[in-house]
C-alpha cells in the first residue's frame, strides 16, 4: 500500500488575475478541456477547493503559478505570453531566482513557446516545472534531490468517459465498444506522429519494416509531412532555379496541407525549414547541406509514395480507440524527444482498451540508438512474425 501524502501548503497565484493580462474571449477555444495539453486548466479546477489551498503566500510551503501557458503557445501567443512571464517577474513574491525559501511550481505542458528564464541552463533552482518533455539540457537535471527540475507528465485523457473510468457518472450514455476475439484480431497497432529524421528516426524506421506487413496496421497525420515532403531532395539545383524564390522555402506545403489541416494557427512561416527571408544562393545551400542529408538513404521509390499516402490517415477519436482496441499489441515508441510523455499513455490507456502495449526503449541518444536497433529489416519482421506465432 503507497503511504499517505504529506499535507502541503498551497499558495496559488493566478497570474492573469494578478497582471490583467487575459486572454480575449474570442480566442477561447470551447473544447480544451479535452486538449491533451490542458493540464493546466485541470490543474486550476482542482486547487479550486483543495483542501491545502492556503489564503496567505506567507503561509505556504509552495507557490502554485496558475497561468493558461499551453493555451496561448498553441494559439500562438508566444509574445504576449513574454509580456505576462515578464509581469510575473516583476513580483517580489515570485521573482525568479535561486534564492527563495519557498520553491514554485509551473505548469508549462506545451514546451513549444519560450519560458521565463529563456535557456533551460538558467532555470532557477527554486522552480519546479511539469511539461510533456524535456529538451538538451533539461534531460541533465533530472530530479536528483533538491532542486527537483522539470518533471516529465503525461497528456490529458480527459474522454470517453468508459476509458477515463467515469462511466457510472454518465449513467452509461457512453458505453465502452466491444472488442473482437483474442483470434481474430490483428498483431501490431502503430499510430502517431512520425518526427523528421532530423530529430528522430526510431519511429520511422519502425514504420519503414512494418508498414507492408499482414497482421499490422500503421498510421501516421504527420509522415507524408516529414517524410515524404523530402522526395523533394532528389531534385537537382537547376529545378529550383527554373521557379520563383518561394518555390523552395514552400517545398514541403503540398505533403503538409493534410497534417496541418484544421489547427487553431496559420501555417508556420518555417514549417518547410527554411524562413522566405533567406536569400536563394543561401537557400540552396541549407536545403541540399542540412535540410536533405538526413534522407539521402530513404528509398523514394512509388511504392514508398503509395504507402506513405495510405498511412497519412488522420482518425476520429472515436475511431482510433476502436482501432486499437481490435488489435493485440499498440506499438509505443519514443517520438521527438526521448523525455516525451508518451511512455506514460500505455499505462492507464491500454488497459482499458484491452491491448498490451509493445514498448520501444531508448536512452539518452536516441538517434544512435535507433540506428543501432532498428538498422535490420530481417530483425523486425522476424520479430513480428515470432509474436504473431507466440501469441496465436
Amino acid at each position: 500500500m503507497l503511504p499517505a501524502f504529506e499535507p502541503c501548503q498551497i499558495y496559488v497565484h493566478d497570474a492573469h488575475v494578478a497582471t490583467g493580462m487575459q486572454l480575449p474571449p474570442r480566442y477561447t477555444r470551447p473544447q480544451w478541456e479535452h486538449n491533451q495539453y490542458s493540464v493546466e486548466l485541470w490543474l486550476q479546477r482542482a486547487l479550486r477547493a483543495h483542501p491545502w489551498v492556503v489564503r496567505s503566500p506567507h503561509q505556504a510551503d509552495l507557490h502554485f503559478v496558475s497561468a493558461n501557458v499551453s493555451l496561448w503557445c498553441v494559439l500562438n501567443k508566444g509574445w504576449t505570453l513574454r509580456r505576462l512571464w515578464k509581469a510575473v517577474a516583476a513580483d517580489p513574491l515570485l521573482a525568479w531566482s535561486n534564492r527563495s525559501s519557498v520553491p514554485k511550481f509551473l505548469a508549462v505542458q506545451y514546451r513549444q513557446c519560450r519560458l521565463p528564464w529563456g535557456q533551460p541552463k538558467l532555470r532557477p533552482d527554486d522552480v519546479l516545472t511539469l511539461q510533456d518533455m524535456l529538451f538538451g539540457l533539461e534531460e541533465n537535471r533530472l530530479p536528483v534531490g533538491y532542486p527537483p527540475g522539470g518533471l516529465v507528465s503525461p497528456f490529458v485523457v480527459s474522454r470517453p468517459a468508459w476509458l477515463t473510468g467515469e462511466a457510472a457518472l454518465h449513467g452509461g450514455a457512453d458505453p465502452k465498444p466491444r472488442p473482437p476475439s483474442w483470434e481474430d484480431r490483428p498483431l501490431i497497432f502503430f499510430a502517431g506522429h512520425v518526427p523528421k529524421l532530423s530529430i528522430s528516426t526510431t519511429r520511422y524506421r519502425l514504420w519503414e519494416r512494418l508498414r507492408r506487413e499482414p497482421n499490422v496496421t500503421t498510421l501516421s497525420t504527420t509522415i507524408n509531412c516529414t517524410i515524404g515532403a523530402y522526395a523533394a531532395c532528389r531534385h537537382p539545383p537547376s529545378f529550383w532555379a527554373a521557379r520563383d524564390r518561394t518555390s523552395l522555402p514552400r517545398f514541403c506545403d503540398d505533403a503538409c496541407a493534410f497534417a496541418w489541416a484544421g489547427k487553431s494557427r496559420e501555417r508556420p512561416a518555417s514549417i518547410c525549414g527554411i524562413s522566405q527571408r533567406t536569400k536563394p544562393s543561401r537557400a540552396l545551400a541549407q536545403f541540399y547541406g542540412q535540410i536533405c542529408q538526413p534522407y539521402g538513404q530513404v528509398p523514394f521509390s512509388p511504392q514508398l509514395k503509395s504507402d506513405l499516402e495510405r498511412a497519412s490517415q488522420r482518425l476520429p477519436h472515436a475511431t482510433y480507440l476502436a482501432q486499437a482496441m481490435s488489435h493485440r499489441f499498440c506499438l509505443v515508441a519514443p517520438g521527438d524527444f526521448v523525455g516525451c510523455g508518451i511512455y506514460a499513455r500505455p499505462s492507464y490507456r491500454l488497459r482499458a482498451l484491452s491491448v498490451f502495449p509493445l514498448t520501444c526503449a531508448v536512452c539518452a541518444n536516441a538517434n544512435r540508438v535507433s540506428r543501432q536497433h532498428t538498422k535490420s529489416p530481417r530483425r523486425w519482421r522476424s520479430g513480428v512474425r515470432v509474436a504473431a506465432s507466440q501469441c496465436s
